[in-house]
């Protein structure tokens, strides 16, 4: 068992004891807006980094502009194909997931959208970011509610999607 591991647990343990549970859904709400906001500024700023950095670095030529869309795609089938290994998925899985998973998001889904989308829309790629954002503020709140119950979870989930949305 990883330190992180064994320290998240220790912490959830302490939460649970030491704060109500109107309290604790209060804190663990205002955490995941937090996160999944800085999560929504974070992509925002990446794209516009990698936007900027392959116009720049790459000079003005029509051709090659013409073709980072393509280069942005790759990298991102590339990305999912042979780093996260599991199918990226849509919003739709997070219905289903509230349906079918207790409101259980993968992990894996914290970042594979996030940097999915980051690369194909810096690059040019016609592809927007509300999605990617919704399902990362939505894994997000899923996760960070593993700690409590599926009710209070699918709030958490609903609230990190909603966070990432208006960020």
């Amino acid at each position: 068992m990883s330190f992180s591991f064994r320290l998240a647990r220790s912490v959830g343990a302490w939460i649970t004891q030491h704060i109500s549970e109107q309290n604790r859904l209060l804190l663990l709400s205002i955490l995941t807006g937090l996160v999944a906001g800085c999560a929504a500024v974070t992509l925002k700023i990446l794209v516009h980094s990698i936007s900027r950095q392959s116009a720049v670095g790459l000079g003005a030529n029509p051709l090659i502009i013409a073709a980072l869309p393509s280069v942005g795609i790759l990298l991102s089938i590339l990305f999912v194909r042979f780093i996260v290994r599991q199918p990226a998925g849509t919003t739709a899985d997070i219905l289903l997931a509230i349906m079918r998973k207790s409101s259980l998001v993968e992990r894996f889904k914290l970042y594979s959208h996030f940097v999915g989308s980051a690369l194909t829309v810096g690059f040019g790629g016609s592809a927007g970011l509300e999605s990617p954002i919704a399902i990362t503020g939505a894994a997000i709140g899923s996760n960070i509610g593993r700690i409590v119950n599926y009710r209070h979870r699918t709030l958490l989930l609903s609230c990190g999607a909603a966070a990432g949305i208006a960020a």
